[in-house]
């Protein structure tokens, strides 16, 4: 059983554009999230849950409307991602609090936060659903192109002679430095 099928996507200009606008809004609203989680953890004492990011992500989309061409629903993988760099830089930190001697809760000491990063160093978005993305396949069945949310149009895939079996779950699509194509 295969779980995971890499495939050399070869986008148009249109497409390569809304790919590179959806991975620059990742990088904006990743780099909130690092914020964000700070600020909740000097006030509550311990990280916030990814649901919680979620709607922070929610709330971002919603107030700016330049956002709005991307398919919001790929902003929840970030909420994992920051709370998985959170979690690396601070392994032993379920939450840093102590009891003063009057028995009021206070914490202890900070947090070390992970790095922003630059939009040149984001490289990938997810698609979580397999209802946001699908792969259309000629009558034949030998060509297949790849449909993502909200993109123009289909994407040209390579790697089809591999077989695919059943439906996909997430599509993960990177930017790499290969050329002209993402995979």
């Amino acid at each position: 059983m295969i779980r995971a099928v890499r495939m050399r996507l070869h986008p148009n200009s249109g497409q390569r554009r809304f790919i590179d606008e959806t991975i620059r809004v990742h990088c904006y609203v990743y780099n909130a999230l690092i914020t964000a989680v700070g600020l909740y953890f000097e006030s509550n004492g311990h990280y916030p849950s990814e649901n919680q990011l979620n709607r922070v992500c929610t709330r971002i989309w919603k107030n700016v409307p330049s956002f709005h061409g991307i398919y919001q629903n790929t902003m929840n993988c970030i909420s994992k991602r920051v709370l998985r760099a959170y979690r690396k830089c601070n392994p032993s930190v379920r939450t840093r609090t102590y009891t003063d001697e009057d028995g009021s809760a206070g914490i202890a000491f900070g947090l070390t936060r992970p790095r922003f990063k630059k939009p040149g160093r984001y490289k990938s978005f997810e698609y979580l659903s397999n209802r946001s993305f699908s792969i259309v396949s000629d009558a034949k069945g030998r060509r297949r192109w790849l449909k993502l949310g909200k993109m123009d149009g289909t994407l040209r895939c390579y790697n089809q002679n591999t077989p695919i079996d059943g439906i996909p779950k997430t599509c993960t699509v990177s930017r790499e430095n290969c050329g002209t194509h993402c995979e």
